[in-house]
């Protein structure tokens, strides 16, 4: 729900319900939210992962845009549905901003593990929260990345359990 610039009412002037939803309402909602752009949940195949340095994985499915009004950090927060192939092997995530800085690092190379993850076999939730540094006012992009290390591979199970990907304006960060 996007923010709806107040309308000044005039002396004598009816208030419709159109008017007091929209101004008072939805404004107290978009309020009340916390500036939360979007919320995503993608369900279809489940998408299988080898590579072993940070790549995209489905760009497709796994990104996700925000506009800025001004200045602000963003806060990243998405569950993963995971499955690693074998035993004693790390599935690592990370999310590119704007195609050129990792989250986790704030640069543009992410950190040497960014998130990891080694459990085999059951399909588990890996939570992914990070928040960013101040980004430009414009349109970004959070994309996620990801790496394997050792033999086989992981897996995002998107069949079974959807992805979800938010992001919320969380303003100007004090340092």
């Amino acid at each position: 729900m996007a923010w709806n610039s107040p309308v000044e009412a005039l002396p004598g002037g009816v208030i419709s319900a159109d008017f007091w939803n929209q101004q008072i309402r939805d404004n107290l909602v978009y309020l009340k939210s916390g500036n939360m752009t979007m919320i995503q949940g993608k369900t279809g195949a489940a998408v299988t992962f080898t590579s072993v340095s940070f790549a995209a994985i489905d760009d497709d499915i796994f990104s996700l845009g925000i506009e800025l009004d001004e200045p602000s950090a963003v806060q990243f927060m998405a569950t993963l549905p995971v499955q690693v192939s074998t035993a004693n092997n790390f599935a690592y995530f990370d999310v590119l901003v704007d195609g050129a800085t990792y989250l986790s690092s704030g640069t543009s190379t992410p950190e040497v593990g960014g998130i990891s993850y080694n459990r085999i076999a059951t399909i588990t939730s890996v939570l992914i929260n990070w928040v960013s540094n101040i980004l430009p006012a414009g349109v970004h992009t959070f994309a996620l990345r990801g790496k394997f290390s050792g033999t086989g591979n992981f897996s995002l199970a998107t069949d079974v359990a959807p992805f979800q990907m938010r992001l919320k304006d969380v303003g100007q960060v004090l340092t």
